[in-house]
């Protein structure tokens, strides 16, 4: 995932489908990604009932980003996105691996520790 390396495949067709990050100010990184060159989807409501927006880095890397205004700091990580066959069994291992359980966050179900 961090070798230096020509992309293959853009990340949304790959089982890790996309990192995501929580912003205090979406319209702020938006303004600066869209004057990058960077390919921004339109804004939506995510799954939890905040902004959220996807853009698409340099070699097809897909990166969410969600409003949340309650944030100390501008920016944090928030997720990883996996897309794949046999996600139960997935999230059954992080849930063993790193003492976790699953909760819904929004509709979607995922760990939490």
């Amino acid at each position: 995932m961090f070798d230096e390396q020509a992309p293959s495949l853009s990340s949304v067709k790959t089982a890790m489908h996309h990192f995501g990050f929580k912003l205090r100010n979406l319209a702020r990184f938006i303004d600066k990604w869209e004057a990058a060159g960077f390919d921004m989807g339109p804004i939506f409501t995510g799954s939890e009932g905040y902004a959220n927006a996807y853009v698409t880095l340099p070699g097809g890397v897909e990166v969410e980003l969600q409003e949340d205004q309650a944030l100390y700091t501008e920016f944090t990580g928030y997720h990883i996105h996996y897309s794949t066959d046999g996600h139960e069994e997935l999230l059954a291992w992080y849930n063993d691996a790193f003492n976790l359980e699953t909760q819904a966050r929004g509709v979607l179900f995922s760990v939490r520790d």
